[in-house]
């Protein structure tokens, strides 16, 4: 029982570093495409479009869409589990594994201090790994 607690622990940081990696990524991008559009305004010139082609590279390179695959098979293998859980174990799970919320921050969303959540959190993850 201890492996298969520990094989949820893994995969629900994995989730949560994926999902956080999906949001900068497309903050990023949006910061790209900004420039691409500021770049195709400018002039037609040689060098802007090189400038615009070094810009979608850069966009390509961080593999938005790997990300996006990865958080949605983490999600879709633990959504039934969370979905039986209460409302509250639910909400604290969503906001630490997908909203990225450190615990501190759960703690004084729900009413508890850091630890508490922090302990809270781990017997959610106890009952997940006996639903899964």
């Amino acid at each position: 029982m201890e492996n298969k607690i520990n094989i949820v622990k893994k995969e629900l940081r994995a989730l949560k570093k994926s999902s956080h990696a999906v949001q900068r990524i497309i903050e990023i991008q949006g910061v790209h495409f900004k420039r691409i559009r500021a770049l195709e305004r400018l002039s037609c010139d040689g060098k802007a479009k090189e400038l615009i082609a070094k810009e979608h590279e850069i966009i390509n390179a961080l593999r938005l869409s790997e990300h996006i695959e990865q958080s949605e098979n983490l999600e879709k293998k633990y959504m039934d589990a969370l979905n039986s859980l209460c409302a509250l174990d639910k909400a604290m799970m969503l906001d630490c594994y997908i909203n990225g919320m450190p615990y501190w921050k759960i703690g004084m969303t729900y009413g508890f201090a850091e630890e508490g959540a922090r302990k809270h959190i781990e017997a959610i993850i106890k009952k997940i790994a006996n639903i899964i």
